[in-house]
């Protein structure tokens, strides 16, 4: 069974995501650089930009995505990041 997904947590780390870099959502190739150069992690540009809706995703962004988006901002993982909002 899956658990049911965090849409405000969600919300949340995209706008810390987004804060943190500088940079609006349509600039996933910038950010793709820059979630590289600091967490050693890479995500593809689909990833991102279904992520931040530049394009359009029937399904709910990977635990992967998920977790490194959350490094990013500076918590272990996206559980972490949901727990400390």
């Amino acid at each position: 069974m899956l658990k049911p997904f965090p849409d405000a947590c969600f919300e949340a780390l995209k706008s810390m995501v987004l804060k943190k870099a500088g940079l609006d959502f349509t600039e996933t190739s910038i950010l793709q650089t820059m979630i590289t150069m600091q967490t050693g992690h890479q995500l593809s540009l689909h990833a991102l930009n279904k992520a931040f809706g530049v394009t359009p995703a029937r399904f709910k962004p990977s635990p992967y995505t998920l977790d490194i988006l959350a490094l990013f901002c500076g918590y272990n993982n996206w559980a972490h990041f949901c727990q400390d909002r």
